[in-house]
Parts: C-alpha cells; structure tokens; sequence
C-alpha cells in the first residue's frame, strides 16, 4: 500500500511504469490518500489515521506499506525537528503494524549525504534504519572509478545506509 500524504498519484503510477511494472503489478498495488479527495473516511494526519489504515491494510491483505512523506504525515509545527512530531509518527507507524517504507525529504540547501539526513535527531532515532539516496552523477569524486556509460533516460542513484538497528 501507497499512503499518500502529498497526494502525488500520477507521480507514483509514472515512477512504476518507468521502473518496468506492468498492468497486473500496479494492480496489487492500494494507493491511499488520507488528504485526498477520494478519501471518505476523516482527514488526517498519519497519528489521527493510523488505526483505519490497520484495519484498510487487513481487509485487502497487505504486507508493507510506503509512506509519502514524513513531513506531511505529522501534526505538530516541529515535524522535521522535535521529539513530539516523532514520537506520533512512529505511534502510528507501530499501530499500521506493518514494515513501512517512509520517505523523509532533506532540506534543499543541506550537503550530499548530511550527518543528520532527516533533519531531527528524534526522526533518526526512533526508525529501525535509516537510508540515504541520492543521484551519482559523473563528475561525484565518489563515482570517478567507475566508468559511466549510462543508457539514455536513465538515473544512476547511490544508496548509503545511515543507521541499523537490531543487529540487521
């Protein structure tokens, strides 16, 4: 399941299709918006939504949701810097009930791959694992060993984990 907060369907469904997914996959997929207007039940954030997405997730069977995004899922005017927007997200990440995927967006003017990628200590703390990705381009000094000779319309991306917990 999608839940999206930013109300990116079209966004969602070309990324898909342009990663190769075919009619029948994106068929598996449940794209649900709790800001959206095709959303029938009460608007609200991922804390306020959380027990109707558990219930939505069992009906129809679902194993792992993706989360657009994490600014945009919490209530408080600290979402990307306090321990309270935090701690309500991961409430409602827990009463989901399901491994989850959320994306966090970092600041427009931060570096590449920043010591603190989501911009809250609290953020980074309280997920499992933290990833960050970010676009190889040819001129990185950290991709100039590797030759890069990219068929047109295609995206290199570089991966780089920023925190396991539990031993993974």
């Amino acid at each position: 399941m999608v839940i999206d907060f930013e109300l990116h369907e079209g966004e969602w469904g070309r990324g898909a299709r342009r990663m190769g997914w075919t009619d029948p996959e994106l068929g598996m997929v449940h794209y649900r918006a709790p800001f959206g207007e095709d959303w029938t039940a009460p608007k609200g954030t991922l804390g306020e939504v959380a027990d109707l997405l558990h219930a939505d997730c069992d009906s129809v069977g679902v194993d792992v949701v993706i989360l657009d995004s994490y600014t945009t899922a919490t209530s408080t005017s600290d979402s990307l810097g306090g321990q309270a927007g935090a701690q309500e997200f991961y409430s409602g990440i827990a009463r989901i009930n399901r491994p989850a995927l959320v994306l966090a967006h970092v600041a427009g003017a931060s570096g590449k791959f920043p010591d603190r990628p989501f911009g809250s200590v609290f953020v980074h703390n309280l997920a499992r694992e933290t990833w960050a990705l970010e676009g190889a381009a040819d001129e990185t000094p950290e991709a100039a060993w590797e030759p890069r000779n990219y068929p047109p319309d295609t995206m290199a991306l570089e991966l780089r984990c920023k925190k396991r917990s539990a031993g993974l």
